[in-house]
């Protein structure tokens, strides 16, 4: 057992596991040298390039309608002004939830707080190479165009507030 985590009992790992608002993390048995091992991993969200998460390929826009990055005014002033788009920033991964959070099926892929709405044309997306995946907890994740972190602003639907109000594309 990590060192950080000796003070906790099994029972209580579990118990975050089980009571994550997000479902961020999940419990894997491994074999190890002294026998089969419960381990817990995060679902996604790592910095850490090494570690490999658990993701299915996402081949048809058709299983998700909608696909939605969640961010703040003040990010979204820098997303608009970079010609490369939406950043992975220091993740692995750029994150999207499959619809609102609190929808039927929607549990993770931005944070409650967000004001910012970018949605995102899957389908064009995936018709031009990009890659994205779904992971355990249902967040979509890209690692961008030829994986080099960003997704340009072509394949944004449309970037609204939570009030309504359009951000991109502008109007005339």
């Amino acid at each position: 057992m990590h060192p950080k985590f000796r003070q906790y009992t099994l029972s209580q790992i579990h118990e975050v596991v089980e009571t994550n608002d997000k479902k961020r993390f999940s419990i894997t048995t491994l074999d190890t040298s002294s026998g089969p091992q419960e381990f817990i991993r995060a679902n996604q969200g790592h910095t850490i390039k090494t570690i490999q998460v658990d993701m299915q390929e996402i081949t048809s826009a058709g299983e998700y309608p909608t696909i939605i990055h969640g961010t703040h005014r003040t990010a979204w002033g820098l997303i608009s002004e970079d010609p490369r788009g939406l950043s992975r920033m220091k993740r692995n991964h750029i994150h999207f939830a499959t619809g609102m959070i609190g929808e039927k099926g929607v549990i993770s892929g931005m944070r409650f707080t967000c004001t910012v709405l970018i949605y995102v044309d899957l389908e064009k997306a995936l018709r031009d190479g990009i890659k994205f995946f779904k992971s355990e907890n249902g967040v979509v994740l890209t690692e961008g165009e030829r994986g080099e972190g960003y997704l340009s602003k072509e394949y944004f639907k449309k970037v609204v507030t939570n009030k309504g109000e359009v951000l991109w594309p502008l109007q005339p």
